[in-house]
């Protein structure tokens, strides 16, 4: 058995009771699938909106997950040393909430 996979299933079971609590009842499995599924769209879209003369292509999802998987972390973030954690879990839980229940 690959090890990596092994631990990347763990990550998302242990996001299930959390994720319950917030009221989505989704397994390790289908959260990595959903997430899998949704890596692939937005690097097709961001990837074809960097060719010149392609047509634009959108994404209900891409601000979302640019936040997650776009370029450098933010000026703010460097500068104040950090970032407001309740604000970023604001953001994820806002996210999430999109994502799952669009």
């Amino acid at each position: 058995m690959d090890g990596k996979r092994h631990k990347h299933i763990d990550m998302y079971k242990s996001l299930e009771p959390k994720m319950k609590e917030m009221g989505f009842i989704k397994t390790g499995a289908q959260m990595k699938t959903k997430l899998k599924h949704l890596k692939e769209i937005y690097f097709k879209c961001k990837r074809n909106n960097s060719v010149s003369g392609a047509n634009r292509m959108s994404f209900p999802f891409y601000d979302a997950m640019e936040e997650l998987f776009g370029g450098s972390p933010s000026a703010d973030a460097i500068n104040n040393r950090g970032i407001d954690s309740s604000s970023a879990q604001d953001n994820i839980r806002r996210n999430i909430r999109r994502i799952y229940f669009h």
